[in-house]
């Protein structure tokens, strides 16, 4: 268990110094946008390690050369790493109010696939506090985007929202078919990824 645990800390360090380095040369290249996709690598890791501190300051020190520079596809992450920060603190209140800043920056560069993202990530936010209204109103916009754009991995993560949020309203009969909908979608996605599987073990031993 120890070594496990060892092995598992060692990855995470590699990982973090790897891109550590990575992001030293694209902001010397003031490469900004990818700048900010590895800014946001990196702080999913420390959230999934729970040191939710860690790195706040570098990313608002980033953040505020960004705005010098106007860069709106990189100030759009560092607003979405923020609020994924606030909202694992559940600081509800900050991790509402940079996703919605978020969200106009990826209107406004026409970022559909991230504003759907964002979307559905309010509506989360609003279930968490209860309230049900905005919570219903933010996935139905998220799920009509990723219907727009074909992107069924948004939609199947809205399926199950919205149902939550229905049952949580006792409007069963919404829960239920949403729940359906989710279950379905759910099937047929994994389906896929195993028919996909399966033919890459046949074209590997075949």
């Amino acid at each position: 268990m120890v070594n496990q645990i060892r092995c598992k800390t060692k990855k995470y360090e590699k990982a973090l110094d790897t891109l550590r380095s990575v992001l030293r040369i694209r902001a010397s290249l003031s490469d900004f946008k990818k700048v900010a996709f590895t800014q946001r690598s990196i702080v999913a890791i420390y959230l999934k390690n729970n040191e939710i501190d860690s790195d706040e300051m570098l990313i608002r020190h980033i953040f505020t050369e960004n705005l010098i520079k106007n860069n709106q596809v990189a100030q759009a992450y560092y607003f979405d790493i923020l609020s994924e920060i606030f909202y694992k603190r559940k600081a509800y209140k900050d991790a509402l109010n940079f996703r919605l800043s978020s969200i106009k920056l990826h209107k406004k560069i026409n970022n559909k696939k991230d504003e759907a993202i964002g979307l559905y990530k309010i509506a989360q936010i609003y279930f968490a506090t209860d309230d049900l209204t905005n919570a219903e109103n933010f996935t139905l916009k998220s799920i009509k985007i990723a219907k727009s754009i074909g992107n069924k991995e948004i939609k199947l993560k809205n399926f199950l929202l919205i149902s939550q949020v229905y049952n949580a309203n006792k409007d069963y009969k919404n829960a239920y078919l949403f729940f359906n909908e989710y279950s379905q979608f759910n099937d047929t996605i994994n389906s896929k990824i195993r028919g996909n599987n399966i033919l890459t073990l046949e074209k590997a031993y075949i």
